[in-house]
């Protein structure tokens, strides 16, 4: 991915990649819309699943 080039990225990733810009774009887009108006004090992880917990 060229917007990773020179960055450190692990290669043990669950999805096999990190998440894209875009994607984390659709994310902050969707906590802006009308969609999300009833989330409130929450923390979004974008982590690859590294902190899934049961």
């Amino acid at each position: 991915m060229e917007e990773l080039a020179g960055w450190n990225v692990p290669q043990d990733l669950m999805f096999g990649r990190p998440v894209t810009y875009a994607e984390l774009a659709k994310i902050v887009a969707f906590l802006l819309s009308e969609d999300a108006k009833f989330i409130t004090g929450t923390t979004i992880k974008v982590d690859e699943a590294y902190s899934a917990t049961i």
